[in-house]
């Protein structure tokens, strides 16, 4: 049976102000990459209010990623467990190759990624990302291994010419995580979208997608990036509308995606 093409919507505009606007319990899953200022205490601040956004517009079964720095990751950690009362699933670590190197002290190579869910019932569908066994023996799995919590993937190439965004992620990890915690049909949130690739992925997969992004000069790019899929992208800002429908209700709720 052939499923109808996903929803991708692109809001231009300010996360504190569209976030609250999102239906409470709609969505299945979050990825969630925020800018950081290096200000620590801001930056708690901050998370305090996407995690208040999350907690209210996930799914009893939905999960939620957090892209995060090792500076404030237990932090982090100790806010979703014991003040938001999400589970914990994983502490995922990005392992990557390339990146400045230092002269005192160890050169960071990854990135760490939280994965909390709302409850215990959650999608974990690990036949859609086993990896090749390392090894031949008995025991294993003939359709491939889980494939932890180290994830190796490079970085988009870092020059003018090819990355799109300078938090761009590859489009692997998103690839990954949307695989393991949603299904097809599924409605997901990146409220800090930058150059689409959340957006690109889920299209790909048959999941609808709602992104928030400040910046207008990437809805060009996004929009760009989506039509290599060969689908129309629906996105909204203050000055262009392109759908028929309205992007608030009479209650003031967008209606990123049909519900």
């Amino acid at each position: 049976m052939n499923r109808p093409a996903p929803k991708i919507d692109l809001h231009i505009g300010d996360a504190f102000i569209l976030w609250p606007k999102i239906k409470d319990a709609s969505i299945d899953l979050i990825i969630l990459d925020p800018p950081y200022s290096g200000d620590h205490h801001q930056d708690i601040n901050n998370c305090q209010h996407w995690f208040d956004q999350a907690k209210r517009c996930l799914k009893n079964s939905g999960t939620l990623y957090i892209f995060t720095t090792q500076k404030i990751a237990p932090y982090l950690f100790i806010l979703l467990e014991k003040t938001y009362n999400m589970l914990f699933n994983n502490w995922i670590t990005w392992h990557y190759t390339q990146g400045p190197g230092k002269t005192k002290g160890f050169s960071v190579r990854h990135q760490d990624i939280l994965m909390f869910t709302k409850s215990n019932t959650y999608n974990f569908n690990i036949d859609a990302i086993r990896v090749p066994q390392k090894s031949e023996r008995s025991t294993n799995n003939p359709n491939g291994a889980n494939p932890g919590d180290v994830w190796q993937f490079h970085k988009p190439k870092n020059n003018h010419k090819t990355l799109l965004h300078h938090h761009e992620k590859p489009e692997r990890i998103i690839e990954r995580i949307i695989l393991t915690s949603s299904n097809p049909g599924d409605n997901i949130l990146d409220p800090f979208a930058g150059s689409g690739t959340t957006l690109k992925v889920a299209q790909a997969l048959g999941r609808n997608c709602t992104g928030f992004e400040i910046e207008p000069k990437m809805q060009d790019i996004i929009a760009t990036r989506l039509s290599e899929c060969d689908l129309n992208l629906e996105y909204n800002n203050k000055h262009m509308t392109i759908r028929e429908n309205h992007q608030t209700n009479p209650n003031g709720e967008l209606f990123p995606i049909e519900l």
